[in-house]
């Protein structure tokens, strides 16, 4: 009788996959908080990256994953886990491919970022980025666009912007004559200061635009009537 109940509970504490039911247990409920991370992950703006976003998207995409990330305090290896779940189309393939070749179990998020860069952050494309920013000019550019460009292209080229009085220079320098020899003036103040100072500028310039384009129209209508 002993050995019978023996193998009863030897039955009765093991799955058809041969796991205890507390592992199982275990498991299920390890796989349901990785799903909720992942669906809290995709509420706070996680995204995901195909294969057909630029240098600069795919570094965004990155500096995304991690502010989520740490937001959401996540382990090492569940960094890695969600990032991969968000790869998709030609980037998925690629993920796949090399998962064959190194075991994901092993990669870290650091791991990741270094095989993601090496294929989607090419020191190539990085060069090239460095490159735009060193002539950034703003041309035609409005000038919330050319805070945007700078801001996003800055970041390939942090040693030409690494003090706020040479930060500064760099921002005046490429923006058009007129506006730059207004911004001089400014390049002592903190880089909010004057960029809160180009808004005021370019609203004034609108507005006298505005302005003299109503007059123009005025004077026209008198002279045809």
């Amino acid at each position: 009788m002993s050995g019978r109940r023996g193998r009863d509970w030897g039955q009765a504490s093991t799955t058809s996959t041969g796991q205890s039911p507390a592992t199982t247990d275990i498991l299920i409920q390890f796989l349901s908080n990785l799903a909720d991370l992942y669906r809290s992950f995709s509420r706070l703006g996680g995204k995901p990256f195909t294969h057909k976003e630029s240098v600069v998207e795919a570094q965004a995409w990155i500096r995304s994953c991690e502010k989520i990330f740490k937001g959401l305090k996540l382990e090492n290896d569940h960094m890695r886990l969600i990032a991969s779940w968000k790869l998709q189309e030609e980037a998925l393939v690629w993920w796949e491919t090399v998962a064959l070749n190194e075991p994901v179990n092993e990669f870290t998020w650091s791991r990741f970022k270094e095989v993601f860069a090496r294929r989607y952050m090419p020191s190539a494309g990085i060069s090239r980025m460095y490159w735009e920013f060193m002539n950034l000019k703003q041309g035609s550019l409005s000038f919330e666009e050319y805070l945007n460009k700078f801001n996003e292209l800055s970041r390939f080229g942090p040693e030409l912007v690494n003090t706020p009085l040479k930060k500064n220079k760099k921002f005046i320098r490429g923006m058009n004559k007129m506006l730059q020899e207004r911004m001089t003036t400014h390049v002592k103040e903190s880089f909010s200061e004057l960029i809160d100072m180009g808004y005021r500028y370019d609203t004034l310039d609108k507005h006298e635009d505005t302005e003299e384009n109503g007059n123009t129209t005025n004077l026209n209508w008198r002279k045809k009537n």
